[in-house]
């Protein structure tokens, strides 16, 4: 058994949860199932993309279509709490050790936290209209530069 795959005994608690039915009408064959599975393991264990998943866990792009019909569903939420729920049974899981380690999530780049400027409610002033100047009269008019 490869390190990132399911071991028998957890393939045996997941086996019926794990055949799902696409509304398509197209059932996955049995055997593909668990290979399907493992791949996923991989994927999660290893954090590469799915590009890079081997050619043992079939085309990618089958894993992560099942994938995600699989998330949309709640099968893997399911499957989960089943081997979670037979690790309780068993003494192979304490909860209270259980810890979340917040050192690897990332935030989105954007949230970095820039100080951000306040931005303060002025009144909405008056337009400043230049004052006009009386037209000169015929007095103060300049004479014909034409001669």
């Amino acid at each position: 058994m490869k390190r990132h795959a399911l071991s028998n005994a957890e393939w045996d608690a997941v086996k019926e949860i794990s055949c799902y039915k696409p509304p398509r009408g197209t059932e996955p064959a049995p055997e593909t199932i668990r290979p399907f599975l493992d791949g996923i393991c991989w994927i999660l264990y290893t954090g590469a993309p799915w590009r890079d998943l081997p050619p043992d866990f079939g085309p990618w792009q089958s894993v992560y279509s099942r994938f995600r019909a699989y998330i949309k569903h709640g099968i893997l939420d399911e499957i989960l709490a089943r081997l979670q729920r037979d690790a309780l049974e068993k003494g192979h899981l304490k909860l209270r050790l259980v810890n979340v380690d917040g050192t690897y999530i990332r935030a989105h780049r954007h949230a970095a936290g820039a100080r951000q400027k306040k931005q303060e409610i002025r009144k909405p002033t008056r337009k400043r209209v230049p004052k006009r100047r009386p037209l000169a009269g015929p007095e103060e008019a300049s004479p014909p530069k034409s001669t």
